[in-house]
Parts: structure tokens; C-alpha cells; sequence
């Protein structure tokens, strides 16, 4: 992570992000403004329970939030699946535990 962050040069400290409020597996709304001033850093992991390669990097995200999240970390996964049964067993069968929420509207503004 530490070779990819130089190279990610569009993303620099007060960059404008697009804010969106979605549905947290406990049915809650969650906004991302409200981890801005809180947090050093917010990751957003876009995944879904059908994707392979997601469900592989699960244990290696696990392993940095646990690593990172006293030092200023926050991963907010953000499920594309369409399906929220798919979406709240997948969160069990693999143990997410950083903020998650489906983005039954993020995902039209992913390009």
C-alpha cells in the first residue's frame, strides 16, 4: 500500500469527493461526511458478493483495518449487489468488519 500511494497523485489532502448516504446492514443511514472529520484516512472498497477477486482481498483488507484503524483508518465497503441477502451473508461468511453499507445508489455514480 505504502509503494501505491505516491503513484495515486490525484488524490491529495482537501480533493472534493462526491458525498452519498446509503443503507448500513443494521438498516441505519450512513453518510460519508460524517467520517471527514473524524478520520485520517477513509478507504472505499467496492465489492460485491459475486466477485471473486473482492471476496479474495477480504482478509488482506481485514488485516490493514486491523492494523490501521487506532492509527486513523476507516474502510467503508460499499456492496454493488443488487440483492440484500446476498450482500448480509457475504458480510458474514467473511467477517467484515468496518462500516458497510449497500449502494443501491452509489452504484450509478461509479464509472
Amino acid at each position: 500500500m505504502k509503494k501505491a500511494i505516491p503513484e495515486i497523485s490525484f488524490l491529495t489532502s482537501g480533493s472534493s469527493y462526491i458525498d452519498f448516504t446509503e443503507k448500513t446492514v443494521g438498516g441505519k443511514s450512513f453518510t460519508l461526511f460524517t467520517l471527514i472529520p473524524q478520520k485520517r484516512l477513509v478507504l472505499l472498497d467496492f465489492w460485491a458478493s459475486w466477485c471473486g477477486p473482492c471476496i479474495r482481498e477480504m482478509p488482506r483488507l481485514r488485516d490493514l483495518y486491523n492494523e490501521y484503524r487506532d492509527k486513523g483508518l476507516e474502510i467503508v465497503g460499499i456492496s454493488l449487489d443488487s440483492q440484500e441477502s446476498a450482500w448480509k451473508g457475504a458480510i458474514k461468511a467473511n467477517e467484515i468488519p468496518w462500516i458497510r453499507v449497500i449502494g443501491l445508489t452509489v452504484r450509478y455514480m461509479v464509472v
